[in-house]
C-alpha cells in the first residue's frame, strides 16, 4: 500500500463516494442472541377444518398429534480490519490520517457496504417467494410486475404495512419513466422529485447501487419482519504508541448475520430472471419407496415442515421409505442459481412398515430360547419404537416378563447386554445383520452393530 509524504498537497482529503445503510430500517430484532451463538424458533402448526359427523365414536374427526417446526440460527459471520498510523507519516502528511476520522471512513466505506450486501444476499437467497420473469422488465411493464409481487404477498397473508421495495438503478429510472406510475398523481410527483424515495403500492421504494443486489435479481420487496438480523458486535478502538508501533493501531470487528423466518417467508418476494431459479424438483412413490429428482443439492422433509427452514431437513442421496399418507417436501438448488419452489407429494404406496402379526411370536421365540431377553429398535421408520416394543411384549407371559428388558435405544440395549453377560454367556445381537443404518421417519441414520460392540469392548 502506498504512502504518499506531502510536498504541497492539500490538506484536504478527497474522501470517496458512500452509501448510507440500505438495509438497517428494514432489519428485524425480534429473538435475542445475547449469551449465545445460535437460536432455536419453534412454530406450532395447525390442522385443517373437516365436516362434523352427528354419529360414530370420532364424531370431530380423526384425532392427530399437533405437529411442530423447529429454525435453528447459527450466527456465522465475523469480520474486522486493522490498520495503523505512524507518526511520522501522520506529521508529515498535516495530520489528515486523524484516527477518528480515519475509523469513521473506513465503516463508513467498507463495513456499511459490506454489511447491506451480505443481508441482500441472505434475504434473496432464502426468501419464501421467488418468482422466475421470462424477460427482464420494461417501462412497460414494470408496474404490472410490482403490483404482482404486492398481490402475491397479500394473498399469502402479508400484512400491507412496512413493505420495503429495494431496485437497482437501472429499474428505478424505468419506473420513474414509466406512464403508469407518473399517473398516480401524488405518488409519482413524490418519488420524481426526490429522485430516490417514493411509494407504490404501499411500498416504500429505495433505490439500489447494481452490485448490492445478488446477480439475477431485477427487484426485492421485503416484509420487516420477515427476517432477524442480529448484531452481537461493532466495535472499534484505537490504541495509542502500542509496543511496537510508534503512533495509532486501529482495530474494528463486527459479528452479525442475517435469517429469514420460515413462518414469515413470504414476506420476502425476489422477481429474477427464470434462467437464474432453479426448477422445482419431482418427488414420486413405488409402493413406498420415494424417490427425487433433482438438479442440484435437494433438501427434504417427511414431516410436512418446509425443507428450506426446518432442522429436520435432510440432504437427499438415495431413495428412502414412507408410510402411505406421509407428506414428502423437497427444494432443490443448483450452483449459482436461487432455490426452487417447494414440491409437495403425498405417499400413496403401501411400503414402509413392517407385519406386526409377527412381532409377538418373535418375542415369544426369543424368550424360549434365552435366559435373558432385550428387546430394543431395529428399524422404527414411521413407526415409535415403543409402540413396537410393546407389540412384541403381548406375546409374552408373566415368566418370560421375569427374564426381558425393553431398552428403546439400541446402542444403550447393546450395551446392557455386555454389562449383564458373564464368563461363558453368548450374546446375540440380532435383527440388523450386515445393515449400517437405523431407518427412522424415512431417514437413514449410520448405525453399525458391529461398531457399537468394538467399541464397548476396548
Amino acid at each position: 500500500m502506498a504512502i504518499n509524504l506531502a510536498e504541497a498537497f492539500s490538506k484536504k482529503v478527497a474522501e470517496a463516494f458512500k452509501q448510507d445503510s440500505l438495509t438497517d430500517s428494514a432489519t428485524g430484532h425480534d429473538y435475542s442472541f445475547s449469551g449465545t451463538r445460535t437460536v432455536r424458533v419453534w412454530s406450532v402448526d395447525t390442522v385443517p377444518l373437516v365436516d362434523y359427523q352427528r354419529t360414530g365414536s370420532n364424531r370431530y374427526g380423526t384425532p392427530v398429534e399437533l405437529g411442530d417446526t423447529v429454525q435453528e440460527m447459527t450466527m456465522r459471520d465475523e469480520k474486522s480490519w486493522t490498520f495503523t498510523i505512524d507518526k511520522g507519516n501522520q506529521s508529515d502528511q498535516y495530520n489528515i490520517k486523524g484516527a477518528t476520522r480515519a475509523a469513521k471512513r473506513q465503516i463508513e466505506q467498507q463495513v456499511i457496504p459490506y454489511v447491506d450486501k451480505y443481508r441482500f444476499r441472505e434475504w434473496c437467497t432464502n426468501a419464501g417467494i421467488i418468482e422466475g420473469l421470462s424477460a427482464a422488465p420494461t417501462k412497460g411493464d414494470i408496474v404490472d410486475a410490482i403490483f404482482d409481487a404486492g398481490a402475491a404477498m397479500s394473498d399469502r397473508l402479508v400484512p400491507w404495512s412496512n413493505r420495503t421495495l429495494y431496485i437497482p438503478n437501472e429499474y428505478f429510472k424505468l419506473l420513474a419513466l414509466s406512464d403508469q406510475f407518473i399517473s398516480i398523481e401524488a405518488l409519482g410527483k413524490k418519488s420524481v422529485s426526490k429522485g430516490e424515495v417514493g411509494e407504490i403500492d404501499n411500498m416504500v421504494v429505495k433505490r439500489v447501487p447494481a452490485s448490492y443486489l445478488p446477480a439475477g435479481v431485477y427487484f426485492l420487496v421485503k416484509y420487516k419482519g420477515s427476517t432477524v438480523d442480529p448484531v452481537k458486535l461493532n466495535d472499534m478502538k484505537i490504541h495509542q504508541d502500542p509496543p511496537g508501533i510508534g503512533g495509532n493501531l486501529l482495530e474494528g470487528r463486527i459479528y452479525h448475520d442475517s435469517f429469514v423466518l420460515g413462518t414469515k417467508a413470504n414476506g420476502l418476494y425476489v422477481a429474477g430472471a427464470s434462467g437464474s431459479v432453479t426448477a422445482a424438483p419431482t418427488i414420486k412413490d413405488t409402493t413406498g419407496t420415494v424417490t427425487i429428482t433433482k438438479k442440484g443439492t435437494c433438501k427434504y422433509t417427511v414431516d410436512g415442515t418446509d425443507p428450506r427452514y426446518s432442522a429436520t431437513a435432510q440432504v437427499y442421496s438415495n431413495t428412502f421409505s414412507a408410510e402411505k399418507g406421509v407428506v414428502v417436501k423437497a427444494v432443490d438448488v443448483e450452483t449459482g442459481k436461487f432455490p426452487s419452489a417447494v414440491a409437495s407429494y403425498t405417499v400413496v404406496g403401501a411400503g414402509g412398515n413392517r407385519d406386526k402379526g409377527k412381532r409377538p411370536i418373535m418375542a415369544k421365540e426369543a424368550a424360549k430360547a434365552s435366559d435373558r431377553v432385550i428387546i430394543t429398535s431395529d428399524n422404527p421408520r414411521f413407526e415409535e419404537p415403543q409402540d413396537i416394543i410393546n407389540d412384541m411384549l403381548a406375546g409374552l407371559d408373566a415368566e418370560d416378563m421375569k427374564k426381558t428388558l425393553s431398552i428403546a435405544d439400541r446402542k444403550e440395549a447393546i450395551r446392557t447386554a455386555c454389562m449383564l453377560a458373564e464368563k461363558g454367556d453368548v450374546i446375540l445381537v440380532a435383527g440388523k445383520g450386515h445393515e449400517n443404518y437405523q431407518e427412522i421417519k424415512g431417514v437413514k441414520h449410520h448405525f453399525d452393530d458391529k461398531e457399537v460392540l468394538k467399541e464397548i469392548f476396548k
